[in-house]
């Protein structure tokens, strides 16, 4: 039977460890699918910002709370630290909008 603090922070709620597998096997399948991102850019570029917008979402509704009440354990934060990587790609990615045809800079 998990601790009243288990239960508590237990994520999603109603969490099973079996569901486990089944995350890694839909990440471990989106990565995969990720890299034809270095062929087809424009084409994946959903599955980018999907993929950014999850992980920017985790850190901001699970890790902040539980960093800010001091109760990361080590699976958290070494999750925490891969979704942060995308954090720092987004920040210095920079964008720059296409030149028009016919013109040279």
């Amino acid at each position: 039977m998990p601790s009243s603090r288990e239960r508590h922070h237990a994520w999603p709620p109603g969490h099973r460890p079996e569901h486990d597998a089944f995350v890694a096997c839909i990440l471990t399948a989106m990565s995969l699918v990720a890299f034809l991102g270095l062929r087809h850019p424009v084409t994946l570029l959903p599955l980018l910002l999907f993929e950014s917008a999850w992980k920017i979402l985790w850190l901001a509704v699970v890790a902040l709370p539980r960093a800010a009440s001091c109760d990361l354990d080590a699976a958290a934060h070494e999750v925490v630290v891969s979704c942060s990587l995308v954090v720092v790609i987004l920040a210095v990615t920079r964008v720059t909008p296409p030149e028009p045809l016919g013109v040279r800079g």
